[in-house]
């Protein structure tokens, strides 16, 4: 499991390889949610020669620590739309540590 270390206020990105294409998308849970923030980013439509019609973009997330403590968030790819009882595709668990402020 990868573990981070962040400061009350302050933010780190969690980039997630995206399957968007083939209807999937990431999902999350925190076990302590009064200790981080998790939010998904909006990314700005990308413009390149590179990137191939119909390929998939990675989904970007933004961890913000709240309060001093620690917590684990369970990141899971699934499809929205299917049985919940359906296992994800792949499945990412980060723990983060929060400080204060020295």
């Amino acid at each position: 499991m990868q573990t981070e270390t962040v400061h009350i206020g302050e933010s780190f990105d969690v980039t997630l390889q995206g399957r968007g294409t083939a209807g999937y998308e990431w999902q999350f849970d925190i076990n302590h949610k009064e200790v981080l923030e998790v939010a998904r980013k909006k990314q700005p439509a990308k413009r390149s020669r590179t990137i191939l019609p119909g390929s998939s973009v990675d989904e970007i997330f933004t961890v913000t620590g709240l309060k001093k403590g620690s917590a684990t968030i369970h990141f899971s790819l699934v499809r929205t739309w299917e049985d919940s009882a359906i296992a994800p595709i792949e499945e990412k668990r980060i723990k983060v540590e929060v400080e204060e402020k020295v």
